[in-house]
């Protein structure tokens, strides 16, 4: 049991406001754990405990920390600081990727839509920093959120797609197929068009990072599945430079 959350006689009667004005921020963030985290209660005590634990272990500063528990902030112009201060920091592998990771995770399945959208961009970002591979047994996840209901948060969360599928073969092969099977499936959705562009081009960037012929090949074999042929040529200016360049070498 955390400290102060609950008391013999007085469970639930810590208001989260009052939590905030003291600055006990890992008691807040627990107690939205409980509130809006994962249903299991094996899940959330991890959660908390890891949280708890992190004066002791924990390899992120306390100025990080304080941008990572605004995330779960009201305050939608503190929120987006916060998030941008992180996005810039996670460009680089950093050392503390699993100190948040199941808190992302948390905040990707029960957050609003623009705490789902957050948090897939930071996973994505951490991707680089994910030594134990735990992404593979969470992209799923990810992908998930690539179809949520609220189409800006769809669309940012699958832009940021390709920061994991640089990130290891594995990932390579498992974003790849996941992005295939949404550019032929998107074909009844109302942004069909958008969410093309935007898987052509998170194949392009992959293909920048790699120069992975075969994200080349892919990428063209579903332009020529486009039937419109305004947006036909709409995708193929994404590859136009790449396809250019291979001419001009052919003898």
């Amino acid at each position: 049991m955390i400290k102060g959350l609950a008391h013999s006689g007085q469970t639930g009667t810590v208001r989260p406001e009052s939590l905030a004005k003291t600055g006990r921020r890992e008691e807040l963030l627990c107690l939205f754990l409980v509130r809006r985290g994962p249903s299991d209660r094996e899940s959330r005590s991890r959660l908390c405990e890891n949280i708890c634990k992190k004066q002791i272990s924990s390899n992120m500063d306390e100025k990080t920390r304080e941008h990572l528990n605004n995330l779960h902030s009201r305050d939608a112009d503190l929120r987006y600081a916060s998030f941008h201060y992180l996005i810039q920091l996670t460009q680089q592998p950093v050392n503390w990727a699993y100190e948040v990771w199941d808190e992302l995770l948390a905040l990707l399945r029960n957050g609003d839509n623009h705490q789902r959208a957050i948090a897939a961009q930071l996973l994505s970002n951490l991707a680089k920093s994910d030594s134990q591979k735990r992404m593979l047994n969470h992209l799923d996840q990810l992908i998930a959120v690539t179809k949520d209901e609220k189409f800006v948060t769809a669309r940012h969360s699958l832009q940021s797609l390709w920061k994991v599928g640089v990130a290891s073969e594995d990932l390579k092969k498992m974003v790849v197929e996941n992005l295939g099977k949404r550019f032929i499936e998107c074909i009844d959705e109302k942004n069909c068009s958008l969410i093309r562009y935007d898987i052509l081009e998170v194949l392009r960037k992959m293909y920048d990072q790699l120069q992975d012929e075969k994200l080349k090949d892919i990428a063209l074999t579903l332009i020529e599945k486009e039937e419109d042929p305004k947006y036909r040529k709409k995708y193929a200016g994404l590859w136009k430079r790449i396809t250019k360049k291979a001419s001009e070498k052919k003898p």
